[in-house]
């Protein structure tokens, strides 16, 4: 309520300054007009069309619960070079441990963490990152460094893990205005 007071006495005093008179007022006022009109178009559209619950359902299995998805925890050490990122690899080889190697050599954010990363999963890393990373085993490093924006990598998989599905309850409102939307841009 108290919003909406302010709201009321700064526009009045606008008003006693002529802003409504302001050619970017009517722009403004018109574009609000137009978008509003639209949303109202669309509403009216989604309203209009039926998703059955076997629609609703069968969305529900091929987007979230058939596909396993899987987040990952992962150590790595970047390096600006190719050549010194194989160079630690023989190092990896020859016995040395992950971690000490992260400390001293890498050259990322991570390095003081033993080049450790937080969980993650496929939408949020790079294309060569992850595609490297769903070739490893648990407790193994890539042979080959991935060579991303941030440099050349040495990668070891820590640990994996299924993404559970969000609740099909949890989501079903979303799906459906989801598929609504799909079939609004359809036409």
């Amino acid at each position: 309520l108290n919003e909406l007071v302010n709201l009321v006495i700064l526009s009045q005093k606008a008003q006693q300054e002529y802003f409504h008179k302001l050619k970017m007022v009517d722009e403004h006022l018109r574009f609000q007009r137009m978008a509003l009109l639209a949303r109202l178009y669309l509403d009216k559209m989604a309203s209009e069309i039926k998703i059955s619950e076997h629609e609703l359902q069968k969305a529900y299995q091929a987007r979230y619960a058939l596909i396993q998805n899987y987040e990952y925890k992962v150590s790595h050490i970047v390096v600006k070079t190719k050549s010194q990122a194989q160079s630690l690899i023989v190092k990896l080889r020859q016995g040395s441990k992950f971690s000490t190697l992260a400390k001293k050599y890498s050259i990322g954010p991570s390095s003081d963490f033993g080049g450790e990363l937080a969980w993650f999963n496929k939408d949020n890393i790079s294309k060569p990152f992850i595609k490297s990373v769903k070739k490893l085993n648990v407790g193994y490093y890539n042979f080959n460094p991935v060579k991303t924006k941030y440099g050349c990598h040495v990668i070891m998989l820590e640990e994996n893990r299924i993404i559970k599905p969000p609740k099909y309850s949890i989501i079903r409102e979303s799906l459906l205005k989801t598929l609504k939307a799909e079939k609004i841009e359809a036409k």
